[in-house]
């Protein structure tokens, strides 16, 4: 069977179409019917119970668990993951992220691709220094610990906070957020 000039370049162009399609699928683009949803495996930091119940050194201060999530391609895929801290599904961790907790926005910073602005709708009522070190670090780790999913932030190796789109002295009351946070475990 001979196909012919248009044959071909009818079926290059359907191809062409397809892999176009599937890309756009791949990256989280909205498809025909509005946003779609990408699956994605990130790293979560959470508390080890028996490293705070302790404060033994020789124990990993970190739970890592592995999580399978969906990300709707409309969505802040930061605030998305971030929002998984509150979970904790090993009976050996806990977290400094509660539910009462509210991201207003998770961004690269525009000036520096280094910097990931994590913005809080308010400060973080409670706890002690302790407290408030889990909490900074857990959103610290996992941040810089999933940066490489996503080609916005590849190169984030530091955290600011800031508090409604302001600097604040301390989210808690114990450590100084005035400047960027950078990863313990590096």
């Amino acid at each position: 069977m001979k196909i012919g000039c248009a044959g071909v370049l009818a079926c290059g162009l359907i191809l062409v179409l397809l892999l176009a399609s599937m890309a756009g699928c791949v990256q989280g683009n909205d498809g025909p019917d509005g946003p779609v949803s990408v699956g994605y495996t990130v790293d979560l930091y959470f508390i080890n119970s028996e490293y705070a119940e302790t404060g033994d050194t020789a124990l990993e201060r970190y739970v890592v668990e592995s999580r399978d999530i969906e990300i709707n391609s409309a969505e802040n895929h930061w605030l998305a993951i971030l929002e998984e801290l509150k979970t904790v599904n090993d009976e050996n961790a806990s977290s400094a992220i509660s539910e009462d907790v509210e991201f207003e926005h998770a961004y690269v910073s525009e000036e520096d691709e280094t910097l990931m602005i994590v913005d809080l709708r308010s400060t973080v009522s409670g706890g002690g220094s302790m407290q408030e070190v889990f909490f900074i670090s857990q959103i610290v780790e996992t941040i810089i610990g999933n940066g490489h999913l996503f080609e916005d932030s590849k190169n984030v190796n530091k955290v600011q906070f800031l508090v409604k789109g302001e600097t604040v002295e301390s989210l808690m009351g114990h450590i100084s957020a005035s400047e960027p946070f950078t990863s313990e475990l590096n």
